[in-house]
């Protein structure tokens, strides 16, 4: 049959053992095997006294909560005091000892090195802070560019290559009266000229005809400048160019 030893190795690094008054007895030998630590330089010592956070009380408030009740425990993280000066992270389970007159005698446990899963936490939570604070940073510029876009005196607009709408500024919407709903990414300019010509902004002509002619004229990769007369009376320079991008060509009206 095979002893308690053997199942604890199975599931984890070593094996280890307290007396009545919570102090190391026995470390397996795969503990020094793993720490690189002769366990004999430990016995007779608390765990307190091996950890390289013997002053944050808050991290140990709950586990010796545990251990003066006697409650067993599971999966207690703490950093071992290393030779090395380098910090190693243990997570430790135990359960209390008792003899035959129910008075306690200590505690029987298992314990994990966890540094090198630690490291790969801390790694990706710092990765995570780095994303967090690019994106807040993009966020920044974003409104920044915003703020510029919408505050420029001409209209603008930009489409992608086939022809929905990338972004549309302030002045552009007010000058052909434009609702929210024709002002989101992705709206085509087919769409933003039938709302044109269905809105009566410009002067009686062919509305198809105006549409075909104005598509044709977007495709065009020479810079075209024009003249649009609305009903109203009011004049409006305006300019067709293509600017090529990473993600394809962007088609600029102004």
């Amino acid at each position: 049959m095979r002893s308690l030893e053997d199942f604890a190795q199975i599931a984890s690094d070593w094996f280890w053992e307290m007396d009545a008054n919570l102090r190391f007895s026995y470390f397996s030998g795969p503990f020094e095997q793993v720490t690189g630590v002769a366990p004999t330089a430990l016995i007779g010592r608390t765990r307190l006294e091996i950890s390289a956070n013997f002053d944050d009380s808050e991290h140990w408030r709950e586990h010796f909560a545990d251990l003066d009740a006697h409650r067993p425990f599971r999966d207690f993280v703490y950093p071992f005091k290393h030779g090395d000066g380098n910090p190693r992270w243990f997570k430790i389970s135990g359960r209390p000892r008792f003899d035959d007159g129910g008075t306690f005698a200590g505690y029987l446990g298992v314990g994990t090195d966890i540094t090198a899963e630690r490291a790969a936490q801390q790694d990706l939570a710092g990765a995570l802070e780095e994303v967090r604070e690019t994106n807040a940073r993009l966020e920044r510029q974003n409104l920044q560019f915003d703020a510029a876009l919408n505050n420029m005196s001409p209209g603008l607009c930009m489409f992608d290559g086939d022809e929905r709408l990338v972004v549309c500024n302030t002045p552009y919407t007010k000058m052909y009266g434009l609702t929210p709903e024709l002002t989101k990414p992705g709206t085509t300019l087919r769409e933003m000229l039938e709302h044109r010509m269905a809105a009566g902004i410009l002067p009686d002509m062919d509305p198809e005809e105006h549409i075909e002619q104005r598509l044709e004229l977007a495709k065009s990769r020479e810079r075209r400048y024009d003249v649009l007369e609305l009903r109203d009376g009011r004049v409006f320079p305006s300019s067709l160019s293509q600017c090529p991008t990473e993600a394809g060509s962007r088609r600029m009206r102004t």
